[in-house]
């Protein structure tokens, strides 16, 4: 029997919510696509992209894998390739630009615009349990994760992108030192803005420093300066009690009787202890991180050198590479990553004593990340972690080579690059020594 006019049949009415239903889809993608650039899934049943259009998006569009497969090989249905693909909304906040390079190159240039992209974190990012750009330092979290680009970054399983925690001081940094036209572009990470998780979380989207290097390199991470806390931070009373477990942990006569009776000590109290510790007060930086191919060096071990001989000693046995069968062709590789590493850290040096950056802040906890490849002779020295960088006061001048003081804001920064100048030629010159001894041959 057919419908009445007075009550429709089920059919029908599921039908007409069907279309409503449709209708309201439509208007919604009409507007998202109006409002902002949405990079939508391809595939052999999407809408394909040639391959000039996708150069023209640039490193935003790609593929980006999650934890789901653990590996780097691209999923082949679609099924599973929409489970990881996902939308990016890059939305322009505070200036106009035609393109995103356009974009990007205001972000650079100091104007104060930025962009933000949104996406979902745990669909189209892979979390790591050691930062990136940090591998050293045994950072853990989510304060970074990898970003790939595109399927050569996919494969490879080596990012292009690493999205560190969002700190406003540092994306200021970043764009302060674009503006400067100092000439650190060797030396420091192309910074590409504030990205946004749709879960909330903010980060910093970094380009990654180790992309020309073969999987698994050998990272150093040396703080630099002869502090690593800010002025701030002196006048700071909160008391954390982890920091007083560590910090009783490396000495346990270290706590006052306050401290003790509270069980606990400012951040200002520990790291001024720790600085004290280290070599970090006396020659201007410390190595606070390492990794080879063994895997992580225990942060203690690292923390047994206190000379410029001992420290590069530590250097020969644990972070150059080893992976020569022939004993002296092995020792010439060394030797040379060594004076190549050696003459970078003068290279950045000068650009540090003529940066009109530098010649304006105080350059508190940044470090030098030194890597290279744990069979090769590429080597590299960055220059990263510039979060607590402040400018400098008006009529407030530093030296960078001067003891500090509360109140004066000298930071050591030239005395610490200075004194890992030196270390790397101790390292020069122990490898030579060893170079003079005779090859024994064993069997």
């Amino acid at each position: 029997m057919g419908c009445s006019q007075t009550k429709s049949c089920p059919d029908a009415a599921g039908s007409v919510q069907q279309q409503e239903q449709h209708q309201q889809q439509q208007q919604q993608q009409q507007q998202q696509q109006q409002s902002s650039l949405t990079i939508a899934q391809s595939g052999s049943k999407g809408q394909n992209r040639s391959k000039g259009q996708n150069r023209s998006m640039g490193a935003a569009e790609g593929v980006l894998p999650i934890d789901e497969w653990g590996t780097n090989s691209i999923p082949s249905s679609e099924k599973e390739r929409s489970k990881i693909i996902g939308q990016i909304l890059i939305q322009q906040r505070g200036a106009s630009a035609s393109s995103k390079s356009d974009l990007d190159m205001s972000i650079m240039s100091g104007q104060g615009s930025s962009y933000t992209e949104e996406l979902p974190l745990e669909q189209v990012t892979r979390p790591r349990m050691k930062k990136i750009s940090r591998l050293a330092s045994g950072h853990g979290g989510m304060n970074f994760v990898k970003q790939y680009a595109g399927k050569h970054d996919f494969k490879t399983g080596v990012p292009d992108f690493i999205l560190k925690a969002f700190d406003p001081a540092e994306l200021q940094a970043y764009q302060e030192i674009a503006f400067s036209r100092d000439d650190f572009g060797p030396f420091i990470a192309d910074c590409h803005g504030q990205v946004s998780a749709l879960d909330g979380a903010a980060f910093l989207k970094l380009s990654n420093l180790l992309t020309t290097f073969q999987r698994g390199p050998h990272v150093m991470d040396c703080k630099i300066g002869i502090r690593s806390f800010t002025d701030a931070e002196v006048s700071n009373t909160k008391v954390r009690q982890d920091l007083y477990q560590r910090a009783i942990a490396l000495d346990p006569n270290f706590p006052t009787k306050e401290e003790r009776e509270v069980q606990a000590c400012t951040k200002y109290r520990w790291m001024s202890f720790n600085d004290q510790l280290t070599t970090l007060s006396k020659l201007g930086f410390r190595v606070d991180g390492l990794t080879n191919s063994g895997g992580k060096i225990a942060k203690a071990e690292l923390q047994i050198p206190r000379s410029l001989t001992q420290i590069a000693r530590c250097i020969i046995d644990n972070f150059l590479p080893r992976c020569e069968r022939d004993p002296e062709r092995e020792l010439l590789l060394m030797q040379d990553i060594a004076t190549s590493l050696r003459t970078q850290v003068q290279e950045l040096l000068q650009v540090f004593k003529t940066s009109n950056f530098v010649r304006s802040h105080c350059i508190v906890g940044s470090s030098l990340l030194f890597a290279v490849d744990a069979c090769g002779s590429h080597a590299r020295v960055f220059w990263i972690d510039i979060a607590k960088v402040q400018q400098l006061p008006p009529g407030i001048q530093i030296t960078h080579a001067s003891d500090w003081v509360l109140g004066n804001y000298e930071d050591g920064l030239f005395i610490g690059v200075e004194n890992m100048i030196r270390c790397w030629e101790e390292v020069e010159r122990l490898l030579e020594a060893e170079a003079q001894q005779p090859f024994q041959c064993t069997v």
